[in-house]
């Protein structure tokens, strides 16, 4: 029950004598119009300051600063103006009287996903029997979760700060319990516990299909259930799927299938299956997964704003200084099959005419397709100065929709020589301050599973295989589905690589389970930081160590404090926010570096073309890479500090270096061991050897803890070359350079 004095002191803040309405008559009256309805309250907290009422005819919205102290099952009396919040009608600027408390919750309204609508918007609302999309992931705040009956889908939203966060999403059917509400032009479900969404079968499964183990040939799957049962997998090379491994008759709810036979550099199908002891069984939604490839996995990077390579370990960064567009002309120039494009800005002028590359590539039969945004202002005039005969696809420009604002280029992904197929990507579009002078960079990867996965991501925009879209089946944003595998080992260092597309793969959650792997430190580089959560999780590794771990973010001026919320002031006191404001650029980055300095940690490079907003989450065409490789981190570490030092930045903590010295000797040898070392001093040292491809060949932890001589314990074959050999102590790194003959 509430506390007296407040309903006495709520109840005379009421218009005395207002006529109440029912609330579906009131729904009917103008905007800015006085009403007064009287209804059961059906949500709290758990979707933040609003509340929702419903009587027996509708439901309602209140936003009110006195709403927070309401709660499920109160009978309110409510007086407020009516207003529109990006298409949710609301009773604002309310006086509230709680009448009583405790009551039970009006039923919900079992409708299909199609039924919500504005009829139904404000009331507690039922779907039932639907099959998330996305079923088997792990629910983040912020996003929007779409689902399916029959032909019928609608979407659930959750907040962020949502108690559903974390929590595994159904793949299974399910019903689902919420608030109808709306958003723009669309109409979603607002759930307020993970105890409203309801799975109707007796096991289910409760974790995203992961994958491990990855070879050329086979790979492992592994998931986890509610209840417990026996395992198998259904795969195929399409979504028709086809073979069934063996039957994993182990009773439990941890399960893993291997498995083989599979061909190098391909992309597979898989559903899971659980079955429990009274023969019900659980079935996962297809998913993708790839093999690792016979491809060189050769990555490589530039940008067109200054690089510091003093503290280059292996490979030194490259500026290309007004030559961005002449190198991406080069790559375009080596297409021999197919040439996939997407792009969110193009113009020739004043550049290199990529345009006129594009047309030769036609030409010369190359099999050519072009993807670019639709709502551009000002028009595309490259899209203009293309030949009549290269089919092309602008992304929708429908009110429910945002942009098409990836920039990817995939070049012959399935020749049949693996080491042909590129997937070029990074921040930069095409156009003469986007390459020469806005701050940019552009990551070129050739690996044929990370091409066909790419593919994958174009092909659902571009409606189809073939050469000409198919507009009848074309997805863009919202619209898509998660259709691409997320999990690559490139390279013969085997490179751990995640790519994730928004906003089906829900990429705000990878990044920040990319940021919290962070031991050592974090470099942000990202033109707009507009998400509280990511803040916090950057305040939260800042604070997680004594002395704090460096944490430093650099966003364009465009990010604003009202975006960075109630943190930027802390941020930007303990000096770790550096705010690039310069007349005539954008700081247009979209990467994060985490622990670049520790090998022996796992150093991450996050880059793409994915802002950090709720927009590019929940409703662009984005892509983003989470590369696991020191080499790569550290290269986009040199560009980083010229980055912060162009802002009056100064890093004091960069750790390349070690008060021990260290000598290496002979420096040209006929085999990796017989390379010898003196240490002078007292310390652990760790060492690792790398080819120039940055490959690592030897890796030897704990190989020795004081001074004195040794010898490399390697008998790794090494063809004749320069190769680098890394020397860490704790964080400090020394490098040397030996040539085998």
């Amino acid at each position: 029950m509430k506390n007296f004095y407040l309903i006495i002191a709520l109840a005379f803040s009421s218009i005395a004598n207002a006529v109440i309405m029912p609330i579906n008559l009131a729904r009917q009256s103008a905007l800015s119009s006085i009403v007064t309805v009287k209804g059961i309250v059906t949500s709290g907290p758990e979707l933040g300051t609003v509340r929702y009422i419903q009587d027996n005819t509708a439901g309602v919205a209140i936003y009110s600063t006195n709403a927070g102290i309401l709660l499920p099952g109160d009978s309110v009396e409510v007086t407020g103006t009516l207003s529109d919040y990006n298409g949710l009608l609301e009773i604002t600027t309310a006086t509230i009287t709680v009448i009583n408390s405790n009551n039970t919750l009006p039923a919900p309204v079992v409708i299909s996903p199609a039924q919500l609508d504005e009829t139904r918007e404000g009331m507690l609302v039922q779907v039932s029997t639907v099959v998330f999309a996305n079923g088997g992931s792990t629910i983040s705040g912020g996003t929007n979760y779409y689902f399916n009956y029959g032909a019928e889908s609608g979407s659930m939203y959750v907040r962020s700060g949502s108690p559903l966060a974390n929590n595994p999403l159904p793949s299974g059917a399910v019903n689902i319990i919420g608030i109808c509400s709306q958003y723009q032009a669309n109409y979603q479900m607002l759930v307020r516990s993970y105890t409203d969404i309801v799975p109707l079968g007796s096991i289910n499964i409760v974790s995203p299909l992961a994958q491990s183990n990855i070879t050329t040939s086979s790979f492992d799957i592994s998931w986890k259930t509610d209840a417990l049962g026996s395992s198998y997998l259904q795969y195929g090379t399409t979504t028709q799927l086809g073979t069934f491994s063996a039957i994993n008759a182990t009773n439990d709810t941890l399960h893993s299938v291997a498995i083989t036979g599979l061909m190098p550099g391909s992309i597979y199908y898989i559903r899971s299956y659980s079955v429990n002891a009274a023969g019900d069984t659980a079935s996962s939604p297809i998913r993708v997964f790839g093999t690792k490839s016979l491809s060189s996995g050769k990555m490589t990077a530039y940008f067109n704003t200054d690089v510091n390579t003093n503290v280059a370990v292996y490979t030194q960064a490259v500026e290309l200084n007004y030559t961005i567009a002449d190198t991406l002309i080069a790559y375009i120039n080596r297409a021999n099959h197919t040439l996939d494009l997407t792009i969110f800005d193009f113009d020739n002028t004043n550049v290199s005419n990529i345009s006129t590359a594009i047309n030769a590539a036609k030409a010369r039969g190359v099999k050519v397709r072009f993807i670019y945004d639709g709502k551009q202002l000002f028009g595309m005039p490259g899209i203009s100065q293309l030949n009549a005969n290269v089919p092309t696809l602008a992304s929708p420009a429908a009110a429910n929709y945002n942009i098409m604002h990836n920039k990817f280029v995939i070049i012959d992904a399935f020749d049949t020589n693996p080491n042909k197929p590129i997937v070029w990507t990074g921040s930069t579009n095409w156009t003469d301050r986007q390459l020469n002078r806005d701050n940019n960079n552009v990551i070129i990867i050739q690996d044929q599973t990370l091409a066909k996965a790419y593919t994958l991501e174009f092909e659902e925009m571009w409606g189809d295989t073939a050469a000409q879209p198919n507009l009848a089946n074309s997805k863009f944003g919202p619209f898509k589905t998660n259709n691409t595998p997320h999990e690559f080992l490139i390279g013969a260092n085997n490179t751990r690589v995640e790519c994730y597309f928004s906003p089906t793969d829900d990429v705000n959650a990878h990044l920040l389970s990319t940021i919290g792997t962070a031991q050592h430190n974090v470099q942000v580089a990202t033109m707009l930081q507009t998400r509280s959560d990511i803040t916090l999780a950057l305040s939260n590794i800042y604070n997680s160590t004594v002395p704090a771990t460096p944490v430093r973010v650099i966003v364009d001026k465009q990010t604003t404090s009202s975006q960075w919320g109630s943190m930027y002031a802390f941020l930007g006191t303990t000096n770790l926010l550096a705010n690039i404001d310069t007349a005539n650029s954008i700081m247009h980055h979209k990467y994060c570096i985490v622990d670049e300095a520790d090998s022996l940690s796992d150093p991450i490079l996050w880059t793409g073309s994915h802002n950090w907003t709720v927009t590019a989450n929940t409703l662009n065409d984005e892509n983003s890479l989470a590369i696991h490789n020191f080499n790569m981190a550290n290269i986009y570490f040199q560009n980083y500090l010229a980055l912060y030092a162009f802002n009056a930045g100064i890093i004091l903590d960069v750790k390349h270096s070690s008060n021990n010295t260290l000598n290496v000797f002979p420096s040209v040898v006929s085999n990796l061991n017989n390379v010898n070392y003196y240490l002078s001093g007292d310390e652990k040292c760790n060492i690792q050897i790398f080819d120039m491809q940055g490959n690592v060949i030897h890796s030897q932890p704990n190989a020795a803890n004081s001074k004195g001589f040794y010898n490399i314990d390697c008998n790794t074959p090494a063809h004749a070359g320069m190769y680098f050999i890394k020397f860490s102590f704790g964080q400090h790194i020394i490098t040397k350079k030996v040539i085998v003959e």
